[in-house]
């Protein structure tokens, strides 16, 4: 899949976020859109979508608002991304597990830190469970 536009966003803790500065040469055009965000799994949109001055999109409200259902349930009816793909391969596995693991060795806290994988700011025990059953049940990206 080629990348036609990429840009950064903040993703608000409803799902939102607002992407300015579209090229002129793709508005009124369909595209996929796919997140990426530091520890989770690169999610795609279940079909193109067509971009305005003002498109929105929300994958929080259903797991087939993402290609392939690749989201999970976080809490009922609120749906978001997989973490646990520290190395950003596309895959939640054991080649993700060394820095998670050395970084919970440490302690590392107060950092914006990929291993931080539950978002609490440490890198501790917790985090380890989203890991573990992610890599469990062999999640991965899915794209069209």
């Amino acid at each position: 899949t080629n990348i036609i536009y990429s840009t950064k966003s903040v993703v608000e803790t409803n799902g939102e976020f607002t992407i300015i500065d579209i090229p002129n040469s793709l508005l009124n055009n369909s595209y996929y859109l796919a997140i990426r965000h530091r520890n989770c799994v690169e999610t795609w949109s279940y079909m193109p979508i067509l971009i305005t001055s003002y498109t929105y999109y929300n994958f929080t409200t259903n797991a087939s608002n993402a290609y392939g259902d690749n989201q999970l349930e976080i809490e009922p009816g609120v749906f978001g991304l997989f973490t646990g793909d520290i190395n950003q391969d596309g895959f939640i596995d054991s080649f993700d597990f060394p820095a998670l693991d050395n970084d919970i060795f440490n302690g590392v806290n107060t950092e914006y830190v990929n291993t931080d994988l539950n978002g609490d700011g440490f890198v501790d025990s917790f985090d380890f469970p989203l890991f573990d059953a992610n890599s469990y049940y062999g999640v991965s990206v899915i794209t069209p």
